[in-house]
This record gives structure tokens, sequence and C-alpha cells, in this order.
């Protein structure tokens, strides 16, 4: 048995793929009572975390394997929004990763990466995260039920990098940035905010908000 903790569209869509026995949670809350269920706890095999939010209670560290679902090639943009802050930095192509939690901040020892694209609009970025995810899974997976285990390999902290949850407040293009940002950099800004995260806006001289976003067409 396993535990997928997942709540974002694209990440229960990898779930909902997922082979193998599972049990799908989508709360902080409901992940805690599965896994303080006197029932369901020796059969668990491993938990993987998919575009999750919530810190797990560290007290579940020493009982079960944690699996961490991170886009980014770790130890790169560890930390909040990894995705916004990826395609800001001109990431256009890079690798997920599949890490073991520890009680760090995305700093666990390595299962394995894969390709993601980061082109396109939020809705294409996705499609290439809940791929990418599924498949990870299931090489994890596959590994356990074969070996009983997962080879780990160490993050290099001299490598590491990190980066805070971005605000609704980030989205704003600000006049700075229109005068002195290139138009890749605003293009990149308003796509990588679009739904379901806060819009690209502008302050217009009224003081009025504008919305900008990226057509799927």
């Amino acid at each position: 048995m396993y535990i997928i903790a997942a709540y974002r569209d694209w990440a229960v869509e990898a779930a909902n793929e997922f082979r193998m026995g599972k049990i799908i949670v989508g709360s902080p809350e409901k992940l805690n009572e599965v896994l303080s269920s006197i029932q369901l706890v020796p059969r668990i095999k491993a938990v993987f975390l998919i575009g999750w939010s919530w810190i797990v209670p560290e007290v579940y560290l020493h009982d079960f394997m944690i699996l961490c679902y991170h886009p980014s090639a770790l130890p790169k943009f560890r930390g909040g929004s990894p995705i916004q802050h990826q395609i800001l930095s001109g990431v256009t192509n890079t690798y997920a990763t599949l890490f073991l939690i520890d009680a760090g901040l995305d700093s666990g020892p390595i299962v394995a990466k894969n390709p993601i694209s980061l082109e396109g609009a939020i809705s294409d970025i996705f499609k290439s995260l809940s791929k990418s995810s599924a498949e990870l899974m299931d090489l994890a997976c596959d590994y356990i039920d074969t070996y009983g285990f997962l080879p780990v390999i160490a993050q290099d902290e001299a490598e590491a990098t990190y980066f805070k949850r971005r605000t609704p407040e980030d989205s704003r293009i600000t006049e700075e940035e229109l005068a002195t940002k290139s138009a890749r950099f605003l293009f990149n800004k308003i796509r990588a905010t679009g739904d379901p995260y806060p819009n690209a806006f502008v302050i217009l001289e009224n003081g009025m908000k504008l919305r900008l976003s990226v057509s799927n067409d």
C-alpha cells in the first residue's frame, strides 16, 4: 500500500494514474489520520508528497519512508514557488527531483531525477509535472517492491540555493521592472503567474489593478 498526498489538479491526475495499491489524501488532517491508523500503518510501504504545501510532522519521519517530489534539480531552487523562481531566472528545461524528506528544507537524499519542461503556459508546465511525477513514483515503487529499499545520494550542500514562497504582491509588475527589464522577463513573469496562481498585474494611474495572463490558445 502506498499513500499519495496530493491536492493540486496536476498532482491528483498523476496520483490517479499510479498503478499500485494506493490511498490518495488531499489535506494534512487526512494524511495525519492515515499515518496514525493502527490498521493501515503495517501495510504502508511509502508515502509520496506530490505538489504538497504542508510540513509533515517530524514524528512520522522515523516511522515511514516519505518521499517528496520537487520540481527543480535539487539542491538548486529549494523552498517555495520553485516553478515561478526558475522561470523568472530564465530556466526553460530542468529536472524534477524525488527525494527522501528529512527535518531540513528540501535537503533530504535524492532518489531520482527526470527532465521537465518549463516552457509554454502554466497549464503546459502542469502537464509536464504530472507526467514526470507519475514516472518517478513508478520508478521508486518498482525498486521498493523488488528490493525493499531505495538507493539514495546525498545532496551537495555547496550547490544549494534557497527561495521563499511567493506572495500575491510579488505578481505585481512594477514601474521599475517596466523601465528596466527585458520583454522576455516581463513575458516570463506573466506566464509564470497564470491561473491558479495570483496573476501578474500592473497598477494604473487611477489606482485600478490590471491583471495580465497568457492565453492557452
